[in-house]
């Protein structure tokens, strides 16, 4: 049997070394990315202008690998983004997950990510640390799957931040909703733990709106 070491591959959208000495672009990332790494991105913005793009196949790619995608402090700017969403995943196999770290996504006009296939239970994406904020779109727009969101913080979400259809299953703990339209869930499964929601609205529900969905709701704040 060979073994060996998880890597640490440094990108730079400004810059295109080895990933290793020299940070890399996206585009080599992708294609050099493999099981177990773990991935960092520098204190940027990045504005995503098109889907498919660089930074979709990057994440696309990394959500397949079992890989922790750590930011310093990037931002991504939806403002620019002219295609129907910044990534989605059509296909995806079981057992792997992504960790996605301090990310700030802000000003999006369209979905964050989009899943459209409730065969399997994957993908498995945990955001923590992240903040998702001033925008209109419903962010995630998703059918099956399993999301946990740590200490996120949704703000400012006209849109809705979730809107699972069927066969999603998302755990919330430690986050912030504030000024937010309603969470949507309809055949999927939702918690929250130590979560507060903070001035929330919306046609359907005020806070989350269920239906067909088992809810579990444990030491939280609803806030006027």
């Amino acid at each position: 049997m060979i073994c060996r070491d998880p890597r640490t591959l440094y990108i730079d959208p400004n810059r295109d070394g080895d990933c290793f000495e020299i940070p890399c672009s996206m585009k080599t990332a992708t294609l050099i990315v493999r099981t177990a790494d773990t991935v960092i991105f520098p204190a940027t913005t990045i504005y995503p202008n098109s889907y498919p793009s660089e930074f979709s196949d990057l994440f696309i790619q990394l959500s397949l690998m079992n890989t922790t995608v750590l930011s310093k402090g990037t931002i991504v700017d939806g403002k620019f983004l002219a295609g129907d969403m910044l990534f989605q995943i059509t296909s995806h196999p079981e057992y792997t997950w992504t960790l996605f770290q301090n990310w700030t996504f802000r000003h999006f006009s369209k979905s964050i990510f989009t899943r459209q296939y409730t065969w399997s239970t994957a993908p498995f994406i945990i955001f923590r640390d992240c903040i998702f904020e001033n925008s209109k779109a419903d962010l995630f727009a998703i059918k099956g799957g399993t999301y946990v969101f740590e200490n996120c913080v949704f703000r400012n979400i006209s849109g809705r931040s979730i809107k699972a259809i069927s066969e999603v299953r998302c755990d919330f703990t430690g986050c912030l909703f504030e000024s937010c339209q309603a969470l949507f869930f309809y055949g999927s499964d939702a918690s929250f733990t130590n979560c507060r929601f903070i001035q929330m609205y919306g046609k359907r529900g005020g806070a989350i709106y269920t239906a067909k969905t088992t809810l579990y709701i444990e030491r939280s704040l609803f806030i006027n």
